[in-house]
């Protein structure tokens, strides 16, 4: 898919096998970070699953009056958007959205907005 693509692009990411996984703590286990492979604990890939459900709660939706489509957003997200024929398929695609720009935000070490005091960040380790 085009989001494979454009991971793969700008991160360098090579995860199981060179394609990423349908969750982010998956794509998120073993992302190559300046050729070192950086794993995740247990704990940090519940913060991620807990990170992403609290900004999901956060996703407002709307009806596309040209196409009666769906267009979803996370307010504090730029450039995060989805649109789809249906409420679920958009929420599916918001979800996806949102994995995949955290997983670009993280490589790129920019900023990830903080949500319910849930923060997620790179951090160097001796």
């Amino acid at each position: 898919s085009w989001r494979t693509h454009y991971i793969k692009k700008e991160c360098g990411a090579t995860l199981s096998g060179d394609t990423l996984c349908a969750t982010l703590p998956k794509k998120l286990s073993a992302y190559v970070n300046r050729g070192k492979q950086v794993y995740l604990s247990k704990q940090e890939n519940n913060m991620i699953v807990k990170y992403v459900e609290a900004a999901m709660s956060r996703a407002r939706y709307e009806i596309v009056e040209d196409d009666k489509s769906f267009y979803g957003e996370i307010s504090g997200f730029e450039g995060l958007w989805a649109n789809a024929p249906t409420l679920e398929e958009c929420r599916r695609e918001l979800q996806e959205a949102l994995e995949d720009w955290l997983l670009v935000s993280l490589r790129l070490n920019k900023p990830i907005p903080i949500i319910n005091n849930l923060t997620l960040e790179v951090r160097k380790v001796a």
